[in-house]
C-alpha cells in the first residue's frame, strides 16, 4: 500500500472512531445490493451457430436501463462443473449476430473453446444500440443494422449477477491479460484460476 493511501486510510479509521461509524468492505456492499436488488431478468433463450458450432443464448435484461446482454453456452453447466468463462464488452450486435466480420478478440475465444467441454462468453453491450431480442430474429437481412460505433463499456455487476444466474459458483476466467477481478466473493462467484489467451 503506498503512503497516500495509507494516509487515507488512518484519515477514514480515525473518523470511524471520532463519530462510531461502521466500516464495510466492497464484498459486503455487493453481497448486501445483491440481495435486496435483482438487475437483470432472462428474456430469451434460443440456440445459434457460431464458426460451425452450436451455442445456447440466453439474453438478459437490464432492469435499470432496458439495456440488453447475453451469455453464449456451450455444453452443459451441471451443478460443481468448472467452465472456462470470458466477458466482453462491445457492440455485439454488429459484429456478433448479422454475419459481418468478426472481432479478433472473438474468433480467439471461440477457437480456444473449440477445445473445451464446458464455455461462456458473456456479452455486455452498450444501452444505446438496437435490441439483441430484435436482431435475433432479422440478423440474416445484412442492411438490418448500418450505424453504430463500438463502444466499450465495463459493467462488472450485470456481468457478475449474469454469471450467478446461469448458477455459475467456480470458473476459470479466459482473458488476454491477468486481472486483479475485485467484488466476486460477494456474489458467490470464486475464480479457480486465469488462463491467458494472445
Amino acid at each position: 500500500m503506498k503512503m497516500a493511501q495509507c494516509q487515507r486510510v488512518m484519515i477514514f479509521l480515525n473518523l470511524q472512531k471520532k463519530h462510531n461509524l461502521k466500516i464495510a468492505k466492497i464484498d459486503d456492499l455487493i453481497s448486501y445490493r445483491l440481495k435486496k436488488e435483482k438487475l437483470i431478468k432472462l428474456k430469451k433463450t434460443s440456440k445459434i451457430k457460431v464458426k460451425n458450432q452450436t451455442y445456447k443464448i440466453k439474453v438478459f435484461e437490464n432492469l435499470l436501463d432496458g439495456s440488453e446482454h447475453f451469455a453464449l453456452i456451450k455444453g452443459n453447466l451441471k451443478k460443481g462443473s468448472v467452465p472456462r468463462l470470458r466477458v466482453i464488452s462491445s457492440n455485439v450486435v454488429q459484429n456478433y449476430l448479422i454475419n459481418q466480420k468478426l472481432p479478433h478478440s472473438f474468433d480467439k475465444t471461440i477457437s480456444y473453446f473449440k477445445k473445451f467441454n464446458n464455455c461462456v462468453l458473456i456479452f455486455i453491450r452498450d444501452p444505446n444500440l438496437q435490441s439483441v431480442t430484435q436482431t435475433l430474429k432479422q440478423y440474416k437481412s445484412k442492411d438490418f443494422y448500418n450505424k453504430g460505433q463500438d463502444k466499450l463499456i465495463k459493467n462488472y455487476g450485470i456481468g457478475a449477477q449474469i454469471i450467478k444466474s446461469l448458477k455459475i459458483k467456480n470458473m476459470i476466467l479466459v482473458t488476454r491479460s491477468k486481472k486483479k477481478v475485485v467484488g466476486l466473493d460477494g456474489y458467490g462467484i470464486k475464480i479457480n484460476r486465469q488462463e491467458i489467451i494472445k
